[in-house]
């Protein structure tokens, strides 16, 4: 493995490690809040449930990921995130894991291997981030049926 292979598998190595799986049951309790544009909003809380749960996994995998995977897997995070509305109590925190794991995203699909590993190890040790992503975590565990 080269070393610009090896500072971004480091890089999603570092991420792995420094944010815990929230929950790993895939069945959400349909009785939280949340909406989803576009879609029928009873589904909403389910919707919400779901994206949550799979973008923490997409992100959370780092294995043995190309940094193309890399890029994959955190650009359709992103996006699914970007595609439903957290409910009321956890909004701010979702719009902040959102907007990081889109940046990632954009991060790994462009600039060199060495550039992304710096960028992507900054932005996901980040305070704000680190300190969001446990929140949606603990609401999704609460709220979600773990």
């Amino acid at each position: 493995m080269n070393l610009t292979r090896r500072a971004t598998a480091a890089a999603l190595g570092c991420l792995v490690l420094v944010t815990s799986a929230a929950c790993s049951d895939d069945s959400p309790d349909s009785s939280s809040a949340g909406s989803t544009a576009g879609a029928d909003p009873s589904a909403g809380a389910a919707d919400f449930c779901d994206v949550a749960v799979e973008s923490r996994e997409a992100t959370s995998s780092a294995g043995d990921q190309t940094t193309e995977e890399a890029a994959t897997s955190w650009t359709t995070a992103g996006a699914a995130m970007e595609s439903v509305v957290a409910p009321d109590e956890i909004a701010e925190q979702w719009e902040t894991v959102t907007s990081t794991v889109v940046e990632v995203g954009e991060i790994f699909s462009s600039g060199t291997d060495a550039e992304k590993a710096g960028e992507t190890q900054r932005l996901v040790l980040a305070e704000d981030f680190q300190a969001a992503r446990s929140a949606v975590d603990d609401y999704v565990a609460q709220s979600c049926g773990s």
